[in-house]
């Protein structure tokens, strides 16, 4: 066998330039440092990177070690210290967060039989992402590798994963607005950061190669070599060989009713691999996965940019001939689950604004979408995620209009658009992320600056010290009840500033501005606007990172 050769500079700067987030390198890069081999050899590489690189116009300035004390395990005080000294060899500045069990938004200690390995990833990355903001660095890099990609394969095929999950991690995506949950809700601030893996081509093998001939110490954490505490460390069981014959060493009841399935992907990968051309191994085979994945995605941005037709802000313009052109299921599938994505109120990048990637909620909305042809009356229908699809024709005036019970009358479309919502969310509740509307007086009449993400899809951005006279005068009365609101106006809800004073008509102080040839739309004439204290934008975005 021959010998494992440890990473070198020049190939970690192609592995690193390979997974450059679109807008280019943040001046500071954070490093998810847990002190195990694969976070000391990339913090390694990359504190060596910016050393020794002369030209660094197009690299971070700065990279921060960042780790997170779990306070589970008697192992994580060595843990902390191994990554502390580390840090410090290299001359990178180290933070070190603590996670505080019980203290909001910390859930309390998790107690013998809870899931604790997902609890304490919640907790992980609301802590990583509070130390990305004390540090100011704008992305962070996990040292994740090829073999975590096997697994992460892995463990979709034995979930029945579709295509799109068979693709495994992505080197460089978005953090995300998260969830929402108080550990996981990350709102527009998760939108301007970015998660980045450049080890994903390269084996644990060469990772600890590179260890070992920079006489890196490292420690590992014991947990990881549990396959019946979580469903990831049974798929590196069966991997490593020592679960080939049988479970014995899989005791957790979850974890042995999974086995069986483990055991059939694996399988089913390894058989790729022998039928691929180079007959090769199991890490092969994920690339010829990961390359159909890539494929459609591919696809999928090319009818995107080729396709699409404009439309109101928030929504999408699909022309049904267009459509009809994708034939793979695949890549309708794909296309579907970037529509969802970018059109849903579901926080972006969570799969909750995807139908949870549910393969039968995709088929769903691609036979609705695809399956007018030999039908004369379209109807709208939902897809989930809180998106609804509307029949609309382009006419030959140019105009476009909501299709009524003919199909002869233009080019049939799809308006893809924010699904009504529950009446229930429809009334007034200050402080509340998830009312339509909602209250902000108090920041407002405080002059206090305020940026908020309204509805998971735009984000308000307010300078009240700029304030127009008439909003001043309105909210400075004696005895003043008079309100400033954010609510939704037209059918595809987008926001509005409304100023209400009793006995009096509400005044509108500024609405989201747009304007298309093909569609016929006026702005109230009592529009009060004044770009110096209001910006809106759409904040979600088309693409698949």
């Amino acid at each position: 066998m021959p010998p494992i050769l440890p990473i070198s500079g020049e190939e970690f700067l192609h592995y690193f330039r390979q997974c450059t987030p679109p807008r280019g390198w943040p001046p500071v890069l954070a490093v998810a440092n847990s002190g195990g081999p694969d976070s000391t050899c990339l913090l390694y590489l990359l504190a060596t990177l910016l050393k020794n690189t002369v030209d660094r116009d197009e690299l971070p300035s700065e990279v921060v070690s960042v780790h997170v004390n779990h306070d589970l395990q008697k192992p994580s005080v060595t843990m902390a210290e191994v990554a502390e000294g580390t840090a410090r060899t290299l001359g990178v500045k180290h933070l070190v967060t603590k996670v505080q069990w019980g203290a909001p938004p910390f859930p309390p200690r998790p107690a013998a039989g809870a899931p604790i390995e997902e609890i304490a990833r919640y907790a992980r990355h609301y802590a990583l992402f509070r130390a990305m903001s004390e540090s100011r660095a704008e992305a962070i890099t996990y040292g994740h590798h090829a073999d975590d990609q096997v697994e992460t394969v892995v463990m979709r095929l034995a979930k029945g994963s579709g295509s799109h999950g068979l693709a495994g991690i992505r080197p460089v995506r978005r953090w995300g607005m998260g969830e929402a949950t108080p550990l996981a809700d990350f709102g527009l601030e998760g939108m301007r950061r970015w998660i980045v893996r450049p080890l994903l081509g390269v084996s644990k093998g060469r990772i600890l190669a590179t260890c070992e001939a920079n006489c890196l110490p490292y420690t590992n954490d014991p947990t990881n070599f549990q396959p019946d505490l979580t469903i990831r460390n049974a798929i590196r069981h069966l991997i490593n060989g020592t679960g080939n014959h049988e479970s014995s060493a899989i005791t957790g009841g979850a974890m042995l009713d999974e086995f069986p399935h483990l055991r059939e992907a694996l399988r089913t990968l390894r058989d790729l691999a022998a039928r691929s051309e180079r007959h090769g191994n199991v890490w092969e085979a994920v690339s010829v996965l990961a390359q159909r994945a890539h494929s459609s995605f591919f696809s999928v941005t090319t009818w995107i940019n080729q396709s699409v037709l404009p439309s109101p802000p928030s929504t999408l313009l699909l022309p049904s001939k267009e459509l009809l052109k994708i034939t793979d299921g695949d890549v309708r599938r794909a296309l579907v689950r970037r529509v969802l994505r970018f059109v849903s109120p579901r926080p972006w990048g969570s799969l909750s604004a995807e139908v949870g990637g549910s393969r039968t909620h995709l088929d769903h909305a691609v036979s609705k979408a695809w399956g007018y042809e030999d039908k004369k009356i379209r109807r709208s229908f939902s897809s989930g995620s809180d998106v609804l699809w509307v029949p609309h024709v382009l006419r030959s005036d140019g105009l476009v209009k909501e299709q009524g019970q003919d199909l002869t009358n233009g080019e049939p479309l799809w308006l893809v658009q924010r699904a009504p919502p529950f009446l229930k969310n429809i009334h007034l509740r200050k402080d509340k992320s998830d009312a339509l509307v909602l209250d902000i007086t108090d920041y407002v009449a405080g002059r206090l600056p305020l940026e908020i993400l309204w509805d998971n899809r735009f984000g308000i951005e307010l300078d009240p010290a700029v304030l127009p006279d008439h909003v001043v005068g309105a909210l400075n009365c004696p005895g003043s009840s008079a309100r400033v609101t954010i609510q939704p106006h037209t059918k595809w809800y987008l926001p509005r500033l409304v100023l209400s004073c009793p006995d009096q008509p509400d005044k509108v102080l500024a609405d989201f501005h747009w304007n298309i040839t093909s569609w016929k739309h006026k702005r109230p004439a009592n529009v009060h606007s004044d770009p110096q204290w209001v910006r809106m934008a759409f904040v979600r975005s088309w693409d698949a990172v």
